[in-house]
C-alpha cells in the first residue's frame, strides 16, 4: 500500500505543477487515505490549499505533516511562510526558530 500512496502523491504533485488543483487535492487525499502517515501528501495538499486561499486547511495539513515527521523542515517552512502571509508573526517566528534549530542540528 505504500507504493500506491507514493504513486498518488507523485501524481498529485504533477497535477499541482500543471495547475490542476482539484485533481491534485484528490490524489493527495487518496494518498493519505492509503497511508495516513504520508507526510509528503499532507505537505503537497497543504500547498495546494494555500494557493487556493484555503488557509485553515493548509495550516491543518502542514501541522499534520509536522506531527508525522517533526525533524523535517518542510512543514515548518511552509507553515511559517503562510503565517507570515496571514500576519501571524508570533507563529511565524516560532516556526522559523524551529527551522533554524533543525538546520543547526546537522
Amino acid at each position: 500500500y505504500l507504493h500506491s500512496s507514493l504513486a498518488y502523491s507523485s501524481r498529485g504533485y504533477m497535477y499541482h505543477k500543471l495547475g490542476n488543483y482539484k485533481e491534485a487535492i484528490n490524489d493527495y487525499t487518496r494518498a493519505i487515505e492509503v497511508n495516513t502517515e504520508n507526510d509528503i501528501a499532507f505537505l503537497g495538499r497543504g500547498q495546494v490549499h494555500s494557493e487556493l486561499g484555503e488557509y485553515k486547511l493548509a495550516l491543518a495539513d502542514y501541522t499534520r505533516a509536522i506531527s508525522l515527521d517533526p525533524e523535517k523542515i518542510d512543514g515548518y517552512t511552509f507553515r511559517a511562510l503562510l503565517h507570515s502571509e496571514l500576519g501571524n508573526y508570533r507563529a511565524f517566528a516560532s516556526d522559523s526558530r524551529k527551522v533554524k534549530e533543525i538546520l543547526n542540528s546537522y
